[in-house]
């Protein structure tokens, strides 16, 4: 029932973009794109492709055996549209199109891990999760000054860069090292997942927050959203007690 829901959200989130095949004026309403453009022909034609995003969620709905497809499918066009638009430089008209991506992109989370659970997926997910962790603990530890130079953030003083490598060197990197020991250790590995699971989704959970709050989004931020929910979801999925 919970995946059916989660298929139900998804082609909603997915309905209004489509209806742009049957009502082209809301492709100027959403996109600012003029009629009789070359550029609303295609943005019409986009509307076509929405419409089998929606016939997937809902043969997703109806039919179990399709759902690591659909998963497939939708992840590529939300996720696809989220970097698309981060790399442009996270245009102002786009964004509530962007934050409407974001906000769905927990709820195809919790459809993948309903979707793909079983021994070798969870091995998959946590190898992939660690190496995320591992990898941001890694550049914290030897390059301080940049990691976050991203985000308007500047480590130009021995404490900022001390505080960087504590919190997002040491930090990340024993959750790398957890991950990998809930591999040896099956006996308490579904505490230590859901655990780093929900702190996964969590951080993601508190960006959008603050997106919501500030009514802006920057790109580095939307990018990481988009990380956090996908290693929250690899987590979560080998998870056994659940």
């Amino acid at each position: 029932m919970i995946a059916g829901l989660c298929w139900a959200l998804l082609g909603l989130v997915h309905a209004m973009p489509a209806l742009a095949l049957f009502q082209p004026a809301l492709i100027s309403r959403m996109y600012g794109v003029e009629p009789g453009s070359s550029g609303f022909t295609l943005m019409h034609h986009r509307a076509a492709l929405f419409l089998v995003i929606v016939v997937v969620c809902v043969w997703a709905v109806l039919d179990p055996g399709v759902r690591r497809l659909a998963v497939v499918a939708v992840g590529i066009s939300m996720g696809s549209f989220v970097v698309i638009w981060w790399r442009a430089g996270a245009p102002a008209a786009l964004r509530s199109i962007a934050i409407a991506d974001l906000i769905g992109l927990p709820v195809l989370a919790i459809a993948s891990w309903l979707a793909f659970q079983g021994a070798a997926w969870a091995m998959f997910g946590v190898l992939a999760a660690a190496l995320f962790y591992g990898l941001i603990g890694v550049a914290a530890l030897t390059r301080p000054h940049n990691l976050l130079a991203g985000f308007g953030i500047e480590a130009s003083q021995a404490d900022s860069r001390n505080e960087i490598r504590a919190v997002y060197g040491g930090f990340p990197l024993a959750v790398a090292g957890l991950l990998l020991f809930s591999l040896v250790r099956p006996g308490v590995s579904d505490g230590i997942l859901l655990a780093l699971a929900v702190a996964s989704a969590g951080m993601a959970a508190g960006r959008i927050v603050s997106g919501l709050i500030d009514r802006t989004l920057g790109s580095y931020p939307a990018l990481f959203i988009v990380l956090e929910i996908v290693v929250a979801a690899l987590i979560a999925s080998a998870i056994k007690g659940v």
